[in-house]
C-alpha cells in the first residue's frame, strides 16, 4: 500500500481543520441567532403586555362587567386602541383580557377559533415560557392585575422559518467553502512542500564522492532554512568522519606495513639457509620485536574503537592517585635506569578519584613514558593535588619540547613530530591518543605546555570522588 505523501496529509489536515471550524461556527452561529430571536421575542410580548396593563387602567372594569350600550362602546375603544398599537396576526399572536372573576373582555381571535383554548391550562406564566399546543410551539406570558388577567402568545413559527433559511444557507455554503478549503489547502500544501522537494532532490545527489557538496543556502528564517543548515551540518560532519576514516585506514596501513615488511625479509633471510645458530636468534629476536610491536598497535587500535563506539566500560570505583602515582613512579625508575635522568613524585596529600584504576595507570604512564622519551637528560616530575573539586595529574619533563605548530594536533591520532624518531622509540602515535580518551571518559581534560629545547607539562584533571564509599 503505497504512503500518503506529506502534502496530502498537510491538505486532509488542513481541510478537516476547517470543517471543524465551520460546522462549530455555523452551530455557534444558529444558536446566537435562535437565542436573539427568542429575546427579542420575550421583549416585544413584555413590551405589549406592559402597554396593554396600561391600557387598562384607564378603563372601569365593572362597566365591562355589565350588558349595554357602555360595555359595547368600551370593548370597541379596546379593539381600536389596540389596532391602532399593533396588527395582530390572527395565526401567530393571540392577545386575551379576562376580568379576574374569569369573564371574557377581549380576544384578538373568534371564540371558536383553536388557539383560544391555550390558556385553559391553570398555570400562570408569568415569564416568557415556550408552550405546545397542536403541533406549533407558542411563547406565553401572562399577568395578573388586581382587576384583569392578561394573557399574550405569539408563535414561534417565524423564529423556526429563519432558523432553516440559516441552515438551509450553511448546507450550501459549507460544501462550498470546503471545496476552496481543500483546494487553497493543496495549493498551499504544493507551495510550501516545494523548498523540501529541492531538498530531497539536491540531498540525492550528493554521495560518498563528492561528500563537499552542500545544499543551496536557503534565504528565508523558517523552518525550510533551519532544516537546510542542518542537513549541512551533518554532511559536513559525515565528510569529516569519513577524511578521518580515511586517514586512519592509511596511518594503521602504513604502521603494519613496516614491521610486516621487516618480518617478511627476516624471515626470507632465514629461509635461505645460509644464516648460522647466532643469525637465527637475532633474527627470531627481531621478529619478535616486529610482533610486539604489531600487537601494541592493534591492542591501542581496539582500544580507540571500543571508545568512538561508545563501548569503553569504565569501572567506578574509588582510586587514590597518589598511591597510583607511587606504583608508575617505580616503574619510571626502571625505565630511567642508566640514562641521566632525575625523577622525582610530589604527593603531599591522598586524592580520591572515582574511575577505573587500570585505565588511570595507563594514562599516567604513558605520560610518564613520553616524558622519559623525549629527555635525553634532566628530569621528569610526578605530582599528584588538589585543587577545589577536582584532582590534578602534573607530568613535567626538560627534554626537547613541542614546536607550537604541533601543539594542537597531538592528541591526534598517528600524529608524530618525528616519525623516524618514534619508530626508534617505539612509538606509534597512538599513546597520547589513549591518555585523552581516557581521560574524558573519567569526566576529565588533559592539556599540554611545551617549549622547544625547555621540556613540556602535561596537566590531567579530573573530579574527585564523593565522600561515599562508592560512587
Amino acid at each position: 500500500m503505497k504512503a500518503i505523501s506529506l502534502r496530502a496529509k498537510l491538505t486532509l489536515w488542513y481541510s478537516a481543520l476547517f470543517a471543524v471550524t465551520v460546522i462549530a461556527f455555523a452551530f455557534a452561529a444558529q444558536a446566537l441567532r435562535s437565542r436573539a430571536l427568542l429575546n427579542q421575542f420575550d421583549n416585544e410580548l413584555r413590551d405589549e403586555l406592559q402597554w396593554a396593563e396600561i391600557l387598562l387602567t384607564t378603563i372601569k372594569v365593572e362597566a365591562l362587567l355589565t350588558d349595554g350600550e357602555v360595555k359595547a362602546s368600551l370593548v370597541t375603544r379596546i379593539r381600536d386602541d389596540i389596532a391602532q398599537h399593533f396588527m395582530l396576526n390572527r395565526s401567530t399572536h393571540l392577545l386575551e383580557i379576562r376580568a379576574r372573576s374569569g369573564q371574557l373582555i377581549y380576544r384578538s381571535v373568534s371564540p371558536d377559533d383553536t388557539l383560544s383554548q391555550l390558556f385553559d391550562a391553570e398555570a400562570l406564566f408569568a415569564d416568557p415560557t415556550t408552550v405546545t399546543y397542536g403541533k406549533d410551539d407558542f411563547r406565553v406570558l401572562q399577568k395578573q392585575t388586581p382587576k384583569y388577567l392578561i394573557n399574550l402568545a405569539v408563535s414561534l413559527r417565524p423564529l423556526y422559518d429563519i432558523q432553516w433559511q440559516l441552515a438551509r444557507t450553511f448546507l450550501w455554503l459549507v460544501p462550498l467553502a470546503m471545496a476552496v478549503a481543500v483546494g487553497g489547502g493543496w495549493l498551499l500544501a504544493k507551495y510550501s512542500m516545494r523548498p523540501v522537494t529541492r531538498v530531497i532532490q539536491a540531498v540525492r545527489q550528493i554521495t560518498a564522492t563528492n561528500l563537499s557538496q552542500r545544499l543551496p543556502t536557503y534565504a528565508a528564517q523558517d523552518e525550510i532554512g533551519a532544516l537546510v543548515e542542518t542537513v549541512n551540518d551533518l554532511i559536513a560532519r559525515i565528510e569529516q568522519g569519513v577524511g578521518r576514516l580515511e586517514q586512519f585506514s592509511q596511518n594503521v596501513a602504513h604502521e603494519l606495513r613496516t614491521p610486516l615488511t621487516i618480518l617478511r625479509g627476516e624471515m626470507e633471510l632465514a629461509l635461505s639457509g645460509n644464516a648460522g645458530a647466532p643469525e637465527l636468534r637475532r633474527i627470531i629476536a627481531s621478529a619478535m620485536e616486529e610482533i610486539s610491536r604489531a600487537a601494541k598497535i592493534v591492542e591501542s587500535l581496539l582500544f580507540l574503537a571500543h571508545v568512538d563506539a561508545g563501548k569503553m566500560e569504565t569501572k567506578k570505583e574509588r582510586v587514590a592517585l597518589d598511591l597510583l602515582a607511587a606504583e608508575v613512579f617505580e616503574d619510571a625508575q626502571a625505565l630511567a635506569e642508566g640514562r641521566p635522568l632525575h625523577l622525582t613524585l610530589t604527593a603531599p596529600e591522598q586524592v580520591v578519584v572515582a574511575g577505573d584504576a587500570s585505565r588511570l595507570r595507563r594514562l599516567l604512564l604513558n605520560l610518564v613514558e613520553n616524558a622519559i622519551k623525549y629527555t635525553p637528560e634532566g628530569k621528569v616530575e610526578i605530582a599528584v593535588q588538589r585543587a577545589d573539586a577536582q584532582a590534578i595529574i602534573t607530568v613535567s619533563d626538560t627534554g626537547i619540547g613541542i614546536a607550537p605548530e604541533h601543539l594542537e594536533h597531538i592528541f591526534e591520532r598517528f600524529y608524530r613530530i618525528d616519525p623516524d624518531r618514534s619508530r626508534e622509540t617505539g612509538g606509534s602515535g597512538l599513546g597520547l591518543s589513549i591518555c585523552a580518551a581516557i581521560a574524558h571518559a573519567h569526566g576529565g581534560e588533559i592539556h599540554v605546555v611545551s617549549a622547544v629545547g625547555k621540556g613540556s607539562t602535561f596537566e590531567v584533571k579530573l573530579p574527585l570522588a564523593e565522600s561515599r564509599k562508592e560512587v
